[in-house]
């Protein structure tokens, strides 16, 4: 179960970077200083992540977890990385389509 939730970890924190990444793009082209906080509060999280799930070693792996809340907390994480998904896909559906043929 701990290596479910490291991967899960993980990946919530690729998800995290990537929305900073693009809430980062929103505060250049209009500057904010709530996004910039935003950003620097969302890295600073994704980087929280990153370390706790390499931290410790895989002793814990040799006897599997069975509690309840180890299972809703894996369950959470990949339900958030589902919606985020989502939401990036909808966000390339979004993209404006070519019109033209030369777009110089």
């Amino acid at each position: 179960m701990t290596i479910l939730l490291r991967i899960a970890a993980v990946s919530v924190a690729g998800a995290v970077l990537y929305f900073a990444g693009i809430v980062n793009s929103i505060v250049i082209y209009e500057p904010s200083r709530f996004g910039a906080i935003v950003v620097v509060i969302s890295i600073g999280i994704a980087l929280l992540l990153i370390g706790s799930a390499l931290r410790g070693t895989s002793d814990p792996e040799r006897a599997p977890s069975t509690r309840t809340a180890d299972r809703w907390l894996v369950r959470g994480a990949w339900t958030f990385i589902c919606v985020m998904a989502l939401v990036s896909l909808a966000w390339v559906y979004g993209v404006p389509r070519q019109r033209g043929f030369d777009w110089t």
